[in-house]
């Protein structure tokens, strides 16, 4: 008798991992050691077949997913004058696409998949351990974190973070099927923070990602995101607060404000080291999504 699938082993593995994570009985989710190897190791395993797609479809499929939305889109804004600037350029940009491949209180497993030009803006994961595995095309990544280890207002007896403040570029690159999986996990810092519902990274879990070809990933994440105390914020990238940013190359590159500044939630071509300026901002107008019923192999969340 045949074995659990790839993607069955995997929601096992996730369940024990943010089970014992949760035992802990904190905001931040910090997955022992040797669980989240375990989760590593299984994810890097999956192909794009384990979620009942195939490298050949994907094109079409990103197609469709395009023409469904700007269908509908086009349906809600009607004839208001609101409708026109979904004309033209932006009419060519598909939304993010999400399948839940499994929910869980303690975690989610999800398949993304992003069209041609289609971006998830700059956000974080409050307290969360995310696992991002690419499973087809090439997913450009852009990680920060904040300077400070900890500046906040104090609200009464609620504590939040500042609405802008400094940041610096961890990693900037591009992630493919043949790469091992994304893992961002909270540090200790945010192990000893007990306020929610913001916290302190020093993981580079607040991100962007943008897709330059149809491209395809599974993300296994924990806790999931509410509605209150775990809420997804979005930031901007604003000018440096230094003129000069770091050596590249054997030379100094100057910022140009020009070239620092851009459109709401687009992020500039900082070096890794860089500082930057991280406000946050509502969901930006730019961003796209759409879901649909996960229609792949099926899985189950083990029983107690």
């Amino acid at each position: 008798m045949p074995g659990p699938s790839r993607l069955q082993r995997l929601i096992n593995s996730a369940y024990l991992a943010y089970k014992r994570a949760s035992l802990e009985k904190r905001f931040a989710c910090q997955i022992q050691s040797e669980d989240e190897a375990a989760v590593a190791k299984v994810l890097k395993s999956i192909k794009l077949e384990d979620v009942g797609l195939a490298a050949h479809v994907m094109d079409d499929l990103a197609e469709k997913i395009t023409e469904h939305f700007w269908r509908v889109r086009r349906g809600w804004a009607g004839s208001s004058p609101w409708s026109s600037s979904f004309k033209g350029k932006n009419q060519q940009n598909g939304p993010a696409h999400f399948l839940h491949v499994c929910r869980h209180e303690l975690f989610e497993v999800a398949l993304i998949v992003m069209p041609k030009g289609s971006w998830l803006p700059l956000h974080d994961h409050p307290g969360m351990s995310v696992f991002t595995k690419v499973l087809h095309g090439r997913l450009r990544v852009t990680s920060f974190d904040f300077v400070e280890q900890f500046e906040t207002e104090e609200e009464g007896k609620r504590t939040t973070l500042a609405s802008a403040r400094d940041g610096v570029v961890r990693s900037s690159g591009t992630l493919t099927p043949s790469d091992a999986p994304l893992v961002l996990s909270p540090s200790a810092i945010h192990r000893a923070l007990l306020t929610p519902p913001h916290f302190l990274s020093e993981s580079g879990s607040i991100h962007e990602f943008s897709a330059d070809e149809t491209t395809a990933f599974l993300d296994v994440m924990g806790p999931p995101y509410t509605a209150d105390s775990r809420k997804c914020h979005y930031y901007d990238v604003t000018h440096s607060p230094r003129d000069e940013l770091p050596v590249a190359n054997g030379r100094e590159r100057k910022r140009s404000r020009e070239g620092a500044e851009s459109e709401e939630g687009a992020i500039p071509g900082y070096l890794p080291g860089s500082k930057v300026v991280l406000k946050e901002i509502p969901v930006p107008r730019t961003y796209y999504s759409s879901t649909s019923p996960y229609g792949g192999p099926p899985v189950e969340v083990p029983s107690e």
